[in-house]
Protein backbone atom coordinates (compact mmCIF):
# COMPACT_ATOMS: atom_id res chain seq x y z
CA UNK A 1 0.00 0.00 0.00
CA UNK A 2 2.49 2.44 0.92
CA UNK A 3 5.13 2.67 -1.70
CA UNK A 4 9.13 3.54 -0.75
CA UNK A 5 9.29 6.93 -2.95
CA UNK A 6 6.27 8.80 -1.22
CA UNK A 7 7.33 11.16 0.72
CA UNK A 8 7.43 10.58 4.05
CA UNK A 9 7.15 12.78 7.51
CA UNK A 10 10.79 12.42 9.04
CA UNK A 11 11.71 13.69 12.50
CA UNK A 12 15.24 13.35 13.62
CA UNK A 13 15.23 13.58 17.66
CA UNK A 14 17.06 15.64 19.73
CA UNK A 15 19.00 13.52 22.72
CA UNK A 16 21.09 10.48 21.90
CA UNK A 17 20.47 6.93 22.54
CA UNK A 18 21.92 3.72 23.99
CA UNK A 19 20.07 0.25 23.42
CA UNK A 20 20.99 -1.53 26.89
CA UNK A 21 21.30 -5.46 27.59
CA UNK A 22 19.59 -7.28 30.45
CA UNK A 23 19.07 -10.84 30.87
CA UNK A 24 16.05 -12.80 29.48
CA UNK A 25 14.58 -12.54 33.08
CA UNK A 26 14.69 -9.33 34.32
CA UNK A 27 11.75 -6.59 34.35
CA UNK A 28 12.16 -3.24 32.34
CA UNK A 29 13.37 -0.88 34.90
CA UNK A 30 11.38 2.14 36.06
CA UNK A 31 14.02 5.09 34.89
CA UNK A 32 13.62 4.18 31.12
CA UNK A 33 10.10 5.85 31.68
CA UNK A 34 12.04 9.23 31.87
CA UNK A 35 12.16 10.27 28.44
CA UNK A 36 10.23 10.33 25.08
CA UNK A 37 10.78 7.45 22.97
CA UNK A 38 11.78 4.31 24.39
CA UNK A 39 11.15 0.72 23.33
CA UNK A 40 11.22 -2.72 24.66
CA UNK A 41 11.81 -6.02 23.14
CA UNK A 42 12.34 -9.30 24.82
CA UNK A 43 13.64 -13.06 23.25
CA UNK A 44 14.46 -16.03 25.12
CA UNK A 45 17.91 -14.82 25.70
CA UNK A 46 17.94 -11.66 26.69
CA UNK A 47 15.80 -8.12 27.38
CA UNK A 48 16.87 -5.14 25.12
CA UNK A 49 15.87 -1.58 25.50
CA UNK A 50 16.42 1.27 23.45
CA UNK A 51 16.13 5.08 25.27
CA UNK A 52 17.72 7.99 25.90
CA UNK A 53 21.14 8.18 26.53
CA UNK A 54 20.68 10.12 29.63
CA UNK A 55 18.51 8.49 31.29
CA UNK A 56 21.17 4.99 31.40
CA UNK A 57 21.99 4.20 35.15
CA UNK A 58 26.61 3.84 35.32
CA UNK A 59 26.97 -0.20 35.26
CA UNK A 60 23.83 -1.00 32.67
CA UNK A 61 25.21 -3.14 29.67
CA UNK A 62 24.47 -0.56 26.99
CA UNK A 63 25.97 0.64 23.41
CA UNK A 64 25.38 4.36 23.13
CA UNK A 65 25.86 7.07 20.75
CA UNK A 66 22.87 6.91 18.57
CA UNK A 67 21.19 8.98 16.77
CA UNK A 68 17.36 8.43 16.09
CA UNK A 69 15.41 9.53 13.59
CA UNK A 70 11.33 8.94 13.39
CA UNK A 71 8.99 8.54 10.10
CA UNK A 72 5.70 9.07 10.80
CA UNK A 73 3.31 7.03 9.63
CA UNK A 74 1.25 4.87 8.55
CA UNK A 75 3.58 3.03 6.57
CA UNK A 76 2.24 -0.75 5.54
CA UNK A 77 4.10 -3.14 6.79
CA UNK A 78 4.99 -4.68 3.28
CA UNK A 79 6.72 -1.23 2.61
CA UNK A 80 10.48 -2.29 1.82
CA UNK A 81 13.14 0.20 1.62
CA UNK A 82 11.60 3.35 3.13
CA UNK A 83 14.19 3.59 5.91
CA UNK A 84 17.40 3.13 4.13
CA UNK A 85 15.84 5.56 1.00
CA UNK A 86 15.93 8.26 4.06
CA UNK A 87 19.32 7.89 4.34
CA UNK A 88 22.25 10.21 2.14
CA UNK A 89 25.25 8.06 3.32
CA UNK A 90 25.52 4.27 4.22
CA UNK A 91 25.52 3.56 8.23
CA UNK A 92 24.76 0.71 10.29
CA UNK A 93 20.68 1.09 11.04
CA UNK A 94 18.58 -0.84 13.12
CA UNK A 95 14.16 0.41 13.44
CA UNK A 96 11.47 -0.10 15.54
CA UNK A 97 7.64 -1.01 14.13
CA UNK A 98 4.72 0.10 15.33
CA UNK A 99 1.64 0.60 13.92
CA UNK A 100 1.75 4.24 12.71
CA UNK A 101 5.03 4.86 12.82
CA UNK A 102 9.06 3.50 12.25
CA UNK A 103 12.25 4.72 14.81
CA UNK A 104 15.25 4.43 13.64
CA UNK A 105 18.64 4.52 14.45
CA UNK A 106 22.15 4.96 13.34
CA UNK A 107 25.86 5.08 15.19
CA UNK A 108 27.77 6.73 12.12
CA UNK A 109 29.73 9.33 13.17
CA UNK A 110 28.73 13.01 12.10
CA UNK A 111 25.16 14.30 11.55
CA UNK A 112 22.44 12.66 10.03
CA UNK A 113 21.85 13.90 6.23
CA UNK A 114 18.29 12.84 5.08
CA UNK A 115 16.23 14.12 1.90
Amino acid sequence: MNDPARSHELVVLQRNYGICKFGAKALVPVWVDGGGFWSVARTPEELSIVCEERLIPAGVHSETGFSCLRVIGPLGFASVGVIASLLDYQAPLTYVNNLNSRSARSQQKGRLSVH
